[in-house]
């Protein structure tokens, strides 16, 4: 299965309302390429994101790392869903769109959430043929 909505629904599915499909995803999905990783963002008052094997990543690992960017971090879980690496990350006073403006979804300004999101650096950045 390609990356994109279609794939992003069905990992959707399996986390707490509310979650997005947010970073270098959707990028890619933009540029017709499969991507490393797929993370999720979601609320902290939802449910520990465990789905289908994915694990709790500690704060020593590599891959918290990425994400130190987002000082409310709760939890990060990590695994495979349907052939892709998954990282689902849960966060204190979670929004779409504050999380994308502030943090930058690690580049895209971008999020999905059943339909793709654009803050206007996004759409800049597309018409220009630029990742920033």
């Amino acid at each position: 299965m390609n990356n994109g909505p279609e794939l992003w629904n069905k990992i959707l599915k399996q986390m707490p309302k509310g979650a997005v499909v947010a970073g270098g995803a959707v990028r890619d999905y933009f540029l017709g390429v499969d991507p490393k990783d797929i993370d999720v963002f979601m609320g902290g008052d939802e449910a520990a994101p465990r789905p289908l094997g994915l694990s709790r990543i500690d704060n020593v690992h590599k891959r918290m790392e990425e994400y130190a960017a987002v000082s409310n971090i709760e939890l990060v879980s990590s695994g495979e869903m349907f052939g892709f690496k998954v990282d689902a990350v849960q966060v204190t006073d979670f929004d779409a769109q504050t999380l994308a403006e502030g943090f930058d979804f690690g580049i895209t300004r971008s999020w999905y959430d059943g339909e793709l999101h654009d803050t206007p650096q996004a759409l800049l950045d597309r018409q220009r043929h630029v990742v920033t």
